[in-house]
């Protein structure tokens, strides 16, 4: 999982200050879940999301190839693995009630073949909850009819991004992972970021409050990022099952 993050810091800051970002989103799906205690946040970077989680008393392990352990052990994390996810196995551990990828399928060389074997680490109807950019964005679309594909530091086109997804490619990637999904949302446009903001003043949470729900209703046209859970169908006695011929 080579995610090519020169700074996380800089450039994936914490959006939990917006409470219709995806790390908000993620949060309260998880915590929305019964039965769930064992997470596992592959991508986790700077621990936005699982640092959260552990706070809040989840056992929760990390996987990220570019992160400081020690910063996400003294956040609560239990274990933190530094290693390429698609290239390196996971060390044995006890299986998990969840695995989050959040933000970072579309940073993999292959995220199919990356869901297909961390089912393998669930317990049997263990979930996943995905959040991926929607490429189909209108304001993506725009920018292909003026004849353009830039990319940058951040965003749908971030630099660093090796797939794509609109709302029905990101849904079939699950789907033949071999889940079933549960739930599918998708996140508006940060107006906060776009606005300079740091906070959520009262004009601006109502413009956020109408912007999610005009979002909501014109998914793959307007849909920020998406967000996709779901529970595992199928399942194999061992990854070594299901290897490449």
């Amino acid at each position: 999982m080579s995610i090519c993050r020169h700074d996380l810091d800089d450039r994936y800051r914490s959006k939990l200050h917006d409470r219709f970002s995806s790390h908000r989103r993620l949060l309260a799906l998880t915590c929305s879940l019964s039965g769930v205690r064992r997470v596992l946040d592959v991508g986790c970077g700077s621990g936005h999301v699982g640092g959260e989680l552990a706070a809040l008393g989840y056992f929760v392990v990390g996987v990220d190839p570019d992160t400081d352990p020690s910063r996400l052990l003294a956040l609560g994390y239990k274990e933190v693995h530094r290693l390429d996810i698609e290239r390196e196995e996971l060390p044995p551990a006890t299986a998990f009630d969840l695995i989050i990828y959040g933000d970072i399928l579309e940073h993999l060389r292959d995220p199919d073949r990356v869901l297909d074997r961390t089912r393998f680490w669930l317990v049997p109807g263990g979930r996943i909850l995905i959040s991926v950019p929607n490429v189909a964005n209108w304001t993506v679309r725009l920018i292909l009819l003026a004849g353009h594909f830039p990319t940058y530091n951040r965003g749908i086109l971030d630099r660093s991004h090796l797939r794509f997804f609109t709302l029905d490619s990101a849904k079939r990637l699950v789907e033949t992972a071999g889940f079933h999904i549960e739930h599918v949302e998708v996140t508006p446009i940060p107006l906060p970021l776009l606005c300079g903001a740091t906070g959520e003043g009262r004009p601006l949470a109502i413009l956020q409050t109408i912007n999610a729900a005009i979002t909501r209703c014109w998914k793959r046209l307007l849909g920020y990022q998406i967000l996709i859970l779901a529970s595992l169908i199928c399942e194999a006695s061992s990854p070594e099952s299901n290897t490449e011929s």
